[in-house]
């Protein structure tokens, strides 16, 4: 969204939708802050931050959906042409591609490592 879509919202319309995509943008700040929290409070393994994180993150991200249907697709519908969206959507592709192809594959033996971790002491517990 924030490296290809609302660009593209703000090219095609110069300015009419910064304020609604800076909210956007804020509220991605916000998520990724909790995330941030949470990320910390396992390393300080501080249950009760880890709580308060994820139970803020899990309402914010519920909310943020909701929001996001009622603006962004509201101002793709509005705002860009055919042509525009279509490349909008070749973009979001490539740029998944390139997610796919660079960083899931590090994610995934992450979680692996740690899923590991922790089986190993559920089954010694």
């Amino acid at each position: 969204e924030e490296g290809v879509l609302f660009p593209a919202l703000l090219r095609a319309s110069p300015q009419q939708n910064y304020e609604e995509l800076s909210g956007q943008i804020f509220e991605h700040n916000r998520q990724r802050s909790l995330i941030d929290g949470l990320h910390d409070s396992i390393l300080t393994k501080k249950t009760k931050e880890f709580i308060y994180c994820a139970r803020h993150l899990n309402l914010m991200l519920r909310a943020h959906m909701e929001q996001e249907d009622n603006t962004v697709f509201r101002l793709v519908d509005s705002t860009l042409s055919a042509a525009e969206d279509e490349q909008v959507a070749r973009d979001i592709g490539v740029y998944d591609q390139y997610w796919q192809d660079h960083e899931l594959s590090g994610l995934l033996r992450r979680l692996e490592k740690l899923e590991s971790k922790y089986l190993k002491k559920t089954r010694a517990g």
